[in-house]
């Protein structure tokens, strides 16, 4: 028992002294794998999405030809409109004519019935081509759609943090803010919920910062002490729509136009000219704000 105790507490010092090692510790796998998997499932999901319009292609393809198929199919109908005509001409020669030859007859007669024939055959295949082209063409559909919708994410993923942003700048403003979020499971591409999370956390301060009046302002407007904050996303005909509103006191254009020239963002002669839609395109530039001094919201979007 001895030797087996002192056997175990060598090994445990090993085992100590192992990883009392720098050069023997490691990272925990886990990490490591659940970024490769990340990364090589997003490869594949994008080969899937090529190759899957690809398919999208060759069924088009394919239908042009079965089209090329069904024309070359209506000039045989018309040979063996023909042919039959053809064939009753040489059945009224036979009881008029002493010269009939019986053998070219009969021997039309079964080239008539095998050429039929073929024909039905020929217009059998293409209901069956018919079939199997929807039916191709509708699962091709099914895996553009499924594939791509692996890259979406619900509009519920961008809008971490907006809660507490919202709170956080009414509180430090005074103001009473209630934020009404819609369409929350709106599917959007990752990479577009990647670039809007910036934009909208932008696009709410200014909204707090000035369209939402004071809540004394507002009451002598004859509006509620609290604002509301709206905040939608919708799919509309494939078209994103996402919209960011308030009921404050909307947007000072002259107050824009003059900020962009004391910052030299543009001449005053070419601000004098911009349109009023020319001028909020300024409010989307990042870091962009009316007030004097750049507000600091690292610390209030932080969670």
């Amino acid at each position: 028992m001895a030797n087996k105790g002192q056997s175990i507490q060598q090994k445990n010092k090993n085992n100590a002294q192992q990883h009392n090692n720098p050069a023997d510790i490691h990272e925990p796998t886990q990490e490591v794998v659940s970024t490769s998997h990340f990364s090589g499932s997003e490869e594949y999901l994008q080969k899937i999405i090529n190759i899957a319009s690809d398919m999208k292609i060759d069924a088009q393809l394919s239908l042009e030809i079965m089209n090329d198929f069904r024309r070359l199919y209506r000039e045989l109908s018309i040979f063996g409109n023909d042919l039959n005509e053809s064939q009753q001409i040489s059945a009224f020669d036979k009881d008029t004519e002493d010269s009939f030859d019986e053998d070219a007859f009969s021997e039309k007669t079964e080239l008539q019935k095998s050429f039929r024939q073929t024909m039905q055959h020929c217009n059998e295949l293409f209901e069956k081509l018919d079939l199997s082209h929807v039916e191709h063409k509708n699962k091709v559909n099914q895996l553009s759609k499924s594939a791509l919708n692996c890259r979406m994410g619900p509009f519920a993923n961008c809008l971490t943090g907006l809660t507490r942003l919202v709170r956080d700048l009414s509180k430090k403003q005074h103001k009473s803010v209630n934020l009404n979020i819609l369409g929350e499971k709106t599917p959007i591409d990752r990479d577009i919920l990647e670039e809007l999370s910036p934009v909208l956390i932008h696009l709410v301060q200014n909204s707090i910062d000035h369209g939402v009046a004071m809540p004394v302002q507002r009451l002598k407007q004859d509006k509620k002490e609290q604002a509301t904050l709206t905040i939608s996303a919708q799919d509309r005909s494939g078209y994103l729509i996402i919209n960011v509103k308030d009921d404050g006191n909307g947007i000072d254009l002259d107050n824009i136009r003059k900020k962009i020239v004391e910052r030299n963002m543009v001449a005053k002669e070419t601000a004098n000219k911009l349109s009023d839609e020319e001028l909020l395109s300024f409010i989307f530039l990042p870091q962009f704000t009316l007030k004097k001094k750049s507000p600091k919201f690292q610390d209030v979007v932080s969670v």
